[in-house]
């Protein structure tokens, strides 16, 4: 029987699994960082003295270093938003073998075109030297999840891979598999902003809207907000704030001269001053807290909102609301101001995990769910 050769697959994993970057590697063996790469890309083999070498340093046989192990397979998760997209890569151990960031991935913001080269080039860069037919992926990405063209194309694009198994979904479902409540609120603030009321396997969405129907909740609104009100202070037709020097300190020109690059920045660039926004209020700054206060109250409505959907008040025990996104790091400030608005008995928890590892969590599902079904099939 042909044994596959699979050696630029094992050195990475095992080179990985010992701590070392290729640099290091190079050094320990006494070759270049250009040539480990090389062996590492599929470029080329190093001799056969060097992999007998290497052999000994991962303590394995020769042929453990060279043939394809059919017992090795990875897991890849992407959780991709409105500012960036993560791709975190482990075995079938555990081990962090590589995570890397891209850019933003959201198809209604920078088109479906954009979207599928940074999924391209992010799972090119973080599987490189492991065949595609030993990963499972699942790819939680906000603007997908739903039927449509968008969908329809990704899978289309997926499929070239050869991946063992994929499957994709929105960028919820990654919040949702790190949470351990059947019934629970997940809730986004990041660059956009989303709520979904879970029970059990079934669950609704509530806002999520995108930058031009959604009045709060997330860093494009509160950086909308924030720079509309240093604009306005600036003509005197709103009330002094610290906004004013803060984004003059920032963007070395006042915001109005800076108009014209908020729109070609657009979302993601504007999302970007949401901070000045919680660094003014906490200097007593009466305009920042205003600001802060009409976001927390949109967000709170459509919590509430889910709340009545899981039908809190007679649930009888206090239901989860688990928050997630890079705005909602502020929840010290922001809890106690969505609090207020809210009557339903329920708890306010921040995620403490990141997105992506729900993402390659239910990549790890995928895979013992494709196995089963196998082996399964194997006994008929």
């Amino acid at each position: 029987m042909k044994r596959t050769i699979a050696f630029a697959e094992n050195l990475k994993h095992y080179r990985t699994k010992l701590g070392l970057t290729q640099r290091q590697l190079a050094q320990e063996i006494g070759y270049t960082e250009k040539s480990v790469s090389k062996w590492e890309s599929g470029g080329a083999l190093p001799t056969m003295e060097m992999a007998l070498t290497l052999a000994d340093l991962f303590n394995l046989s020769l042929d453990e270093l060279i043939f394809e192990n059919n017992t090795c397979y990875y897991f890849l998760g992407i959780d991709g938003g409105g500012t960036k997209t993560t791709f975190k890569l482990i075995d079938k151990s555990g081990m962090l073998l590589s995570r890397i960031s891209k850019g933003p991935s959201n198809p209604n913001d920078i088109g479906i075109e954009q979207t599928l080269a940074v999924l391209k080039d992010g799972i090119n860069e973080v599987c490189k030297g492991i065949p595609y037919n030993k990963v499972t992926l699942f790819a939680g990405l906000a603007g997908f999840g739903y039927p449509g063209d968008s969908t329809n194309v990704l899978s289309r694009f997926l499929d070239k891979f050869g991946f063992f198994a994929y499957h994709t979904g929105n960028d919820i479902e990654n919040i949702a598999a790190l949470s351990n409540y059947d019934k629970c609120i997940l809730v986004i603030m990041g660059t956009g902003f989303n709520v979904y009321a879970i029970n059990g396997s079934n669950k609704k969405g509530f806002a999520g809207w995108g930058q031009l129907f959604d009045e709060g909740g997330c860093g494009y609104t509160l950086g909308r907000d924030a720079i509309t009100a240093a604009l306005c202070a600036e003509d005197g037709s709103g009330s002094p704030t610290l906004l004013t020097d803060l984004f003059t300190k920032r963007l070395g020109q006042t915001a109005g001269a800076h108009l014209t690059k908020f729109y070609q920045g657009g979302k993601r660039y504007i999302a970007e001053f949401a901070d000045l926004a919680f660094r003014a209020a906490a200097s007593g700054d009466s305009v920042a807290k205003e600001i802060l206060e009409k976001n927390a109250t949109f967000a709170a409505g459509k919590i509430s909102a889910a709340l009545r959907e899981l039908n809190a008040n007679a649930a009888g025990h206090s239901i989860p609301v688990i928050f997630a996104g890079g705005i909602s790091k502020q929840h010290s400030v922001l809890f106690p101001l969505i609090r207020k608005h809210l009557t339903a008995n329920c708890d306010l928890m921040h995620l403490e995990h990141e997105p992506v590892d729900g993402a390659v969590f239910k990549a790890k599902k995928l895979f013992e769910e494709r196995t089963a079904s196998q082996e399964a099939d194997d006994v008929l």
